[in-house]
């Protein structure tokens, strides 16, 4: 803004970069709903490695809180525990519930 000399001229520059800023908003709202259509979508593959799927849920996580709009760690586990496939139903089973199944 050195080139500026009235105070008009800063003014509009200030309203043009909020105007900027203000476009990648929407684009920002759209890659948010896109990613997290995908994490809603994602799912384990019997035949998928427990590590394959942790770390598509972590890559599409990590660039939602890139584009500051991160997932709840709740709203992560719930999700992740969602994808799971049958053969861990077990395992979801016990961390769900697992407090409430011991009885003495």
């Amino acid at each position: 803004m050195h080139d500026v000399i009235h105070s008009k001229q800063i003014w509009d520059r200030i309203s043009q970069q909020f105007n900027i800023a203000s476009l990648a908003r929407p684009l920002d709202l759209c890659k948010q709903l896109d990613l997290r259509k995908q994490l809603t979508n994602l799912s384990k593959d019997p035949q998928q490695s427990m590590e394959v799927y942790l770390k598509q849920i972590k890559t599409v996580a990590n660039t939602l809180a890139s584009i500051r709009m991160p997932i709840s760690d709740i709203d992560l586990v719930q999700l992740t525990l969602n994808g799971l496939d049958d053969d861990c139903h077990t395992l979801v089973t016990t961390l769900a519930y697992g407090s409430n199944l011991i009885t003495i």
